[in-house]
């Protein structure tokens, strides 16, 4: 028996290999104890290859099986260079039988294989890659579901990606009724409308039409619907694929917010018109502080979705929070001077007081806002005392409620010290101002 071998010892190896005799392989794999015998098998020449590698790229099937039977690793040289890889030579020779020697002999598949399979373009190819490792994540019960899903995830995006191999999906996402396939199709789902994945999903739902437990599905924590996550993007066409399967278009989470009142606030106005043209209802209060879509929308200076939402009627253009403040209140505290304006073209009432009886041109001034107030000064009608001077000092205006002649003299007293304190904000942030600019 021989024992280590040398780069010299291994010349008549690798010869036989080149040459597929297998009689010679044998007689020089007998010379070897086991692990000197492995040793060989994985030895690498400089600058050339293993010997299963020398059969994997020649195909020759036969020499694999007796490299393999000898204890030879198919996973071996992975990490150093994957385009060498003796699956990955096989998948060019588009040589299946090889394929399956390999599998069956402990080959772990990466994505990189499976992307590889698909630019071939060999459907039957990529058919017995995809079993390969939908039985390796079925039988790998010691792996995370998670991990599992993610794998499956990723080679269900790879074969949607080319028209030729999209039908392999099935093989993929199986309609069981067992929990764990439920459980599969509801996490490739959600990935793919939180990722856009667009083509998946399409996939998906010709998949799996009319199973309310994926498209009714809800958070178990936040209770948000698939809608919701597709909202946060934007994305209408992913949007219009859930609502073709009969999502709740206003489903609420746990906050009490929906889709819509989500595309307001983010400023998405094709999503927000999809939403109210397919149902969804934008004069209900929702959210902690009862907001509308409306409220949100001039608060973050969306004046696209303000415009969408007054010219379709879909709300009230003076709806209360729970604060008792209008949008207008909201824009007008925020300095959105364009969207304030537009509200009071459609009739906002600038005259509006909070629960703390603020304007919406207190809430302005209070912040600084110059072109908010002048404004807002145009279109309000300031109110009057009995002897017929307007209460108006400086650039605030004193609401109706605090006139001193129609309340009690303690309301009186009250008003004007509130009134008061308001003033000393204004000329102490003026003043700051005015330093700022020297």
């Amino acid at each position: 028996m021989l024992e280590t071998p040398s780069l010299v010892a291994c010349a008549p190896l690798y010869t036989a290999c080149l040459e597929n005799d297998i009689f010679v392989v044998k007689h020089i794999l007998s010379y070897y104890q086991k692990e000197s015998m492995l040793s060989l098998i994985h030895l690498i020449r400089q600058g050339g290859s293993s010997p299963l590698q020398i059969a994997c790229r020649f195909g020759y099937s036969q020499l694999a099986q007796i490299l393999l039977s000898h204890g030879a690793d198919p996973n071996d040289h992975i990490s150093t260079n994957r385009s060498e890889s003796c699956f990955h030579l096989c998948v060019m020779r588009q040589d299946v039988a090889l394929l399956k020697l390999l599998i069956a002999n402990g080959y772990r598949i990466l994505d990189a294989d499976v992307a590889a399979a698909i630019t071939t373009g060999n459907v039957h190819l990529v058919k017995e890659i995809i079993v390969a490792i939908r039985s390796s994540c079925d039988g790998d019960r010691d792996a995370l579901d998670k991990d599992r899903f993610r794998r499956l995830y990723r080679t269900a995006c790879m074969v949607t990606q080319d028209r030729k191999c999209s039908k392999l999906l099935w093989f993929i996402i199986k309609c069981n009724e067992d929990h764990h396939s439920r459980q599969l199709c509801l996490y490739c789902v959600r990935k793919a409308v939180k990722n856009a994945n667009y083509l998946l999903l399409y996939a998906l739902a010709k998949r799996l039409c009319g199973r309310t437990y994926v498209w009714q599905y809800r958070h178990q924590r936040i209770g948000k619907s698939l809608l919701h996550d597709a909202v946060i993007h934007g994305n209408a066409r992913i949007m219009l694929s859930l609502l073709r399967m009969d999502v709740d278009v206003n489903a609420t989470d746990v906050h009490g917010i929906n889709p819509l009142y989500i595309a307001c606030a983010r400023g998405h106005w094709e999503a927000a018109k999809l939403l109210l043209e397919n149902g969804a209802v934008a004069f209900t209060p929702v959210g902690p502080n009862a907001e509308t879509p409306l409220h949100i929308s001039a608060q973050e200076n969306h004046l696209d979705c303000v415009k969408l939402l007054l010219q379709q009627n879909a709300v009230d253009v003076d709806a209360r929070t729970l604060h008792r403040c209008t949008a207008l209140h909201l824009a007008c505290q925020r300095g959105n001077t364009a969207v304030a304006d537009y509200l009071l073209q459609h009739g906002a009432n600038p005259q509006a007081l909070t629960a703390l009886n603020e304007t919406s041109l207190v809430k302005a001034d209070r912040m600084c806002h110059t072109s908010t107030v002048m404004l807002l000064q145009k279109h309000c009608q300031y109110p009057m005392h009995a002897n017929g001077n307007a209460v108006a000092v400086g650039d605030i205006a004193l609401p109706s409620t605090t006139l001193p002649l129609r309340q009690s003299f303690g309301q009186c007293i009250g008003n004007w010290m509130q009134y008061f304190t308001f003033k000393k904000q204004y000329l102490k942030c003026r003043h700051t101002k005015v330093r700022i600019k020297e």
